[in-house]
C-alpha cells in the first residue's frame, strides 16, 4: 500500500450530511466514515447528520451524530445550515438532495466549501468537489458546476476504519458471506442460502443482513434445514470482522464489493439493480469477482452454477483475491484529501 501521510492543519471542522437506513441502504454511511476516520486521524473535528436511520453506526464509530428522522425538507437545510456554523468542509452524500437543494446548500454555506459524494450521475452538482468513488465511475457523466473538480474511480474509494483494520479470521473455519445490502431483498438473501446449501464441502455461511430486512422468519427456518451451518447476523454495526477471511462474498455490489476487495475476498456479484450490475460488470473486468447477473433476471440454475465454479477453484479465488486487493488499496480517503488541499479546498495537509 501507498503511504500518502495526511496531516491536517488546525482547527478544522468538518461537517457531515449522509442518507443512510432502509431505504437507502448504509453504503453512503460507511464511506462517510472512511473520510471521517482519516479527516480525525489528521486532528479534525467531525460531526454527522444522519437521515432516514442508520445513525447507531455512526456513534458506534465514535462521532457526534444528530439524527434527522425518517422525513426529509427545508428544515433539514437549515439544521445543517446551523450545525455547519463555522465548518471548512462540508461532505454531502446523499441521494435525497437534488440538484437545487445542492445549489441552495452552496450558498446557505457560504464560506465552507463543498464536498459532494455521489455514484450516480443523477443530478447537477454545484459544489467544489465530486467524488465518484466507484470502481464503474468512467462510466458516467456526471454534470457539474465550472469550479468544481472531479475525484473518480476506485482510488478514492474511503474505507470505514472496521474494515480497514479489520483482524484476520482467527479460527480459519472457510466461510461464505452473503450481504445483499441494508434494504429489502425480495427473498435474495433467503435464495442464495439456499442454493449455497446445495454445494458440497465444509463451510460455513454468515448472512449479513439489515435493518430493512424482513421476511417472516423464513431466513431463520432454511438456515436451520441447511446443511450448512448458517449464522444470521442482523443490523451490525461493524462488519469489518465478519467479511475478513471469508473463502467467497455474495453481496449487490456497491460498496460492500469495494470493502471486499479490500479485504481481499473473492466476491459473486448478484446485483439488484442497474446501479449495483454496472459495479459489478466493472469489477468483473478488473479480475476481482464473477457477476452472476440481475438477480430478477438471472435462474437458479445460472447463480448455482457461478456459486459452483467458485467454490470449487481455489485458483480462480485466489486470482480474484489478488486483483481486488490491487484495485482497492485502503488509501482512497487520504487521496481525497491529499488532492483538496492540493485544490486549495482544505488545511495544508
Amino acid at each position: 500500500m501507498c503511504d500518502i501521510g495526511v496531516k491536517i492543519g488546525l482547527p478544522l471542522k468538518v461537517v457531515f450530511r449522509c442518507d443512510a437506513g432502509p431505504d437507502y441502504g448504509l453504503g453512503r454511511l460507511s464511506r462517510c466514515l472512511g473520510l471521517a476516520h482519516a479527516l480525525t486521524e489528521g486532528g479534525a473535528e467531525v460531526s454527522l447528520l444522519v437521515h432516514g436511520g442508520g445513525e447507531s453506526m455512526a456513534l458506534a464509530a465514535g462521532y457526534e451524530t444528530i439524527a434527522l428522522g425518517e422525513s426529509d425538507g427545508p428544515a433539514h437545510l437549515d439544521l445543517l445550515t446551523e450545525h455547519a456554523r463555522g465548518a471548512e468542509l462540508v461532505v454531502i452524500d446523499a441521494r435525497e438532495i437534488g440538484g437545487v437543494g445542492l445549489a441552495r446548500a452552496k450558498r446557505a454555506l457560504a464560506g465552507a466549501r463543498l464536498i459532494v459524494v455521489d455514484d450516480t450521475a443523477g443530478r447537477f452538482v454545484s459544489a467544489h468537489a465530486l467524488v465518484d468513488p466507484s470502481v464503474s465511475a468512467y462510466r458516467r457523466a456526471h454534470e457539474v458546476s465550472l469550479e468544481c473538480k472531479l475525484l473518480l474511480g476506485a482510488e478514492f474509494a474511503p474505507i470505514r476504519p472496521d474494515v480497514l483494520n479489520a483482524p484476520a479470521n482467527a479460527d480459519g473455519t472457510p466461510r461464505v458471506v452473503v450481504s445483499l445490502g441494508a434494504g429489502p431483498d425480495d427473498g435474495q438473501t433467503r435464495r442464495v442460502v439456499r442454493l449455497l446449501n446445495r454445494l458440497d464441502g465444509e463451510f460455513a455461511i454468515t448472512a449479513v443482513v439489515g435493518p430493512g430486512f424482513s421476511d417472516d422468519g423464513e431466513l431463520d427456518r432454511r438456515a436451520d434445514q441447511g446443511t450448512h451451518g448458517v449464522e444470521i447476523v442482523r443490523a451490525p454495526d461493524q462488519v469489518g470482522p465478519l467479511y475478513s477471511g471469508a473463502m467467497l462474498g455474495v453481496c449487490a455490489g456497491g460498496v460492500t464489493a469495494t470493502e471486499f476487495a479490500f479485504l481481499g475476498v473473492p466476491a459473486a456479484y448478484l446485483a439488484l439493480n442497474a446501479r449495483g450490475a454496472e459495479d459489478a460488470e466493472a469489477l468483473e473486468r478488473d479480475g476481482a469477482g464473477l457477476f452472476l447477473g440481475q438477480a430478477r433476471d438471472v435462474n437458479d440454475d445460472r447463480v448455482l452454477a457461478g456459486l459452483e465454479h467458485l467454490m470449487s477453484s481455489r485458483g480462480a479465488r485466489d486470482a480474484m483475491t489478488q486483483s481486488a486487493r490491487a484495485l482497492v488499496d485502503g488509501e482512497g480517503a487520504k487521496r481525497i484529501l491529499s488532492k483538496l488541499t492540493k485544490y486549495g479546498l482544505a488545511a495544508a495537509i
